[in-house]
């Protein structure tokens, strides 16, 4: 990345992901995680035991919509 260091380039993956997938609808996004959740898998990268470790350390900070939401998304992605 042209010299960049590893928390630059870290950084500007970021905001072209959050750009790309502002514009996505939610049964995109969704779409777009299962195919990303299957590669993973596949390359034995997948670890929904971590996931739901981070969403409970995240869930104060999040309303009981997006806990449940967020619980939903890796329940789904355990069946990847």
């Amino acid at each position: 990345y042209g010299g960049e260091d590893d928390a630059a380039a870290n950084e500007r993956r970021m905001r072209e992901d959050a750009e790309r997938y502002a514009g996505m609808s939610p049964d995109a996004l969704e779409s777009e995680l299962i195919a990303r959740a299957g590669a993973l898998r596949a390359e034995g990268k997948l670890d929904t035991t971590k996931l739901r470790e981070f969403a409970r350390g995240v869930a104060p900070f999040m309303s009981a919509a997006e806990q449940q939401r967020l619980r939903q998304l890796i329940d789904m992605l355990d069946r990847v």
